[in-house]
């Protein structure tokens, strides 16, 4: 028996994805139980694209702007559904992205997350990060974060797949965090509760409206390093060495995006918490980006998605 899926789609100010958003879920080959649109206070009335995508699966729900992480957690709360599917609106989902899922959870029930691969959409032009499994991998997760870290392409927040009531045990998602609210949410569940995995890419992220969207001139650091940091001083030796792995890893993709965008005090930031984990080699990394010019690291991001890699040795 097919488990049952709702999806949870945050927006605000989306109006012109929205559509091929919601059209990319009424196109797969096994339709969820609701598509829940939580429109978070948008002003470009991209709601009103909602309701025009006429179709009785679709509930818009409109609230003033509380940000993602509540939208998110209204969205699952109104689900009535043991699974919730999420998907940003400005991503799109290939037609067999919840066949994929229901194998996934069939395969490996109880597990609190499941994911599927996905693919990057930068300005037209598909590219695949590297999975953390051989293509066509479908399974338990072994070690959740060494398995992150390759790539960072286990999870995000359009090829997520959580069980409703192991997500409110572990608090939903974090309000107020505007950056990284979902690495939190996934690190808590699949450590707790375990992960199942299809190494298939089924989901598409809209990279270039990201980068549109990024917090440049926020130079707080990252509650998710700030989680990682607390993790790891919790953590015995193995375990430790994983979650160092995609500490590190997230640390200098985001030190890197700052610096990309001329925010230097962010990434003084992310140094000093990386002396004071006692990382030699990251501080030295973290060191070379002061003194590498923002057009190179744009280039280097570049080369990096437009390489397919696949596979991820289990030696950390």
């Amino acid at each position: 028996m097919r488990p049952e899926i709702s999806v949870v789609i945050p927006l605000y100010n989306k109006k012109s994805y929205i559509v091929d958003c919601l059209n990319s879920v009424l196109q797969q080959h096994t339709l969820p139980k609701s598509i829940i649109v939580i429109d978070d206070g948008s002003t470009d009335e991209s709601g009103d694209a909602v309701l025009k995508v006429h179709h009785p699966l679709i509930q818009l729900v409109r609230q003033k702007n509380l940000g993602v992480s509540c939208a998110r957690n209204l969205g699952v709360t109104l689900a009535a559904t043991p699974y919730i599917a999420f998907l940003d609106a400005d991503d799109y989902w290939e037609d067999n992205h919840l066949c994929v899922l229901s194998e996934v959870i069939q395969k490996n029930p109880g597990k609190g997350l499941y994911s599927t691969l996905h693919k990057i959409n930068l300005n037209g032009v598909l590219s695949s990060p590297m999975s953390p499994y051989p293509i066509g991998f479908i399974g338990a997760v072994d070690d959740f974060y060494f398995r992150f870290s390759c790539g960072l392409s286990l999870v995000n927040s359009s090829s997520a797949c959580v069980e409703k009531e192991k997500f409110f045990l572990m608090g939903g998602f974090p309000i107020g965090v505007k950056r990284g609210e979902d690495i939190i949410v996934w690190c808590k569940l699949a450590s707790n509760f375990g992960m199942g995995h299809a190494s298939i890419p089924t989901a598409v992220y809209n990279r270039a409206v990201s980068d549109s969207a990024s917090c440049g001139n926020d130079d707080s650091i990252p509650p998710a390093l700030s989680f990682l940091k607390e993790e790891i001083s919790k953590a015995k030796y193995e375990e430790k060495r994983s979650i160092l792995s995609l500490y590190k890893k997230i640390s200098f993709y985001t030190a890197a995006g700052f610096r990309e965008r001329g925010n230097i005090v962010g990434v003084k930031k992310i140094l000093l918490l990386s002396f004071e984990l006692n990382q030699i080699r990251l501080s030295a990394l973290l060191c070379i980006l002061f003194f590498t010019p923002s057009i190179i690291l744009s280039w280097l991001r570049k080369i990096r998605y437009s390489v397919y890699r696949v596979g991820c040795s289990v030696s950390n």
